[in-house]
């Protein structure tokens, strides 16, 4: 009984890109509302935290991803990575960052390909 009690299924592939899709969309949405220094600062680190994870599972074993998409996802996850960081440096406009949040959300939204998945099931924390 304590068994069932502790059991979480784990997510299907459709529901996890679901949910990826949702943390894009809440940065892009903190992005867009940070209002002030603190709010753009919190920001922009919840945004590098999101990019951060993308990053290590793009290159984790696991991620089944075909290599062309991988390095592309790869290239976007180190360019959002830079310009987080100089945007908090040197106060760059966040729109190009609330644009690729909004595109990767709507690309993980999309119905995925009979069978595809990448294996990357992770959902950073949205403080």
């Amino acid at each position: 009984m304590a068994y069932a009690a502790a059991y979480t299924p784990l997510p299907t592939p459709q529901a996890a890109r679901e949910e990826e899709s949702l943390v894009f969309r809440l940065a892009a949405r903190r992005l867009r509302d940070a209002a002030d220094r603190k709010a753009r600062n919190a920001a922009l680190g919840i945004n590098h935290e999101i990019w951060s994870h993308m990053f290590r599972d793009l290159n984790a074993a696991e991620n089944r991803l075909p290599p062309i998409l991988k390095q592309d996802c790869l290239t976007l996850a180190r360019w959002s990575l830079d310009y987080s960081t100089r945007a908090l440096l040197k106060d760059l406009p966040l729109q190009p960052l609330i644009d690729i949040n909004e595109q990767v959300a709507d690309g993980l939204a999309a119905p995925a390909a009979a069978g595809a998945s990448s294996g990357v099931t992770w959902m950073p924390a949205m403080a």
